[in-house]
């Protein structure tokens, strides 16, 4: 029997290859060919990506996230999460020497 060639496979795996192709893939494939399914199987992988590939995009994404956040939020909203509705928070020890001076 003959097998795809490489060039058929690529086709396969990239969605590129004529339906025609694509059957005749599936069919040698069902048959149990396994070096074409592990030919087939490799053309599918990933290249490998670089460790620090991405940090610069998603530094870039973090800033910008940051920066939109920041804009977005007015001062008036910034003070209500930090200082609670009755006011400023209180130490206690400064609350016992305000009432001892009463």
């Amino acid at each position: 029997m003959d097998h795809p060639s490489e060039e058929t496979l690529k086709g396969f795996a990239t969605g590129t290859a004529s339906r025609e192709e694509n059957r005749d893939v599936v069919a040698h494939l069902v048959k149990g060919y396994s070096a074409c399914a592990r030919k087939l199987r490799a053309l599918m992988e990933p290249d490998s990506v670089a460790r620090g590939a991405y940090d610069t995009a998603l530094d870039r994404f973090d800033r910008g996230v940051i920066e939109n956040l920041e804009s977005s939020i007015t001062p008036r909203q910034t003070l209500r999460t930090v200082v609670p509705m009755g006011g400023f928070p209180v130490d206690p020890e400064e609350e016992e020497g305000r009432r001892k001076k009463r």
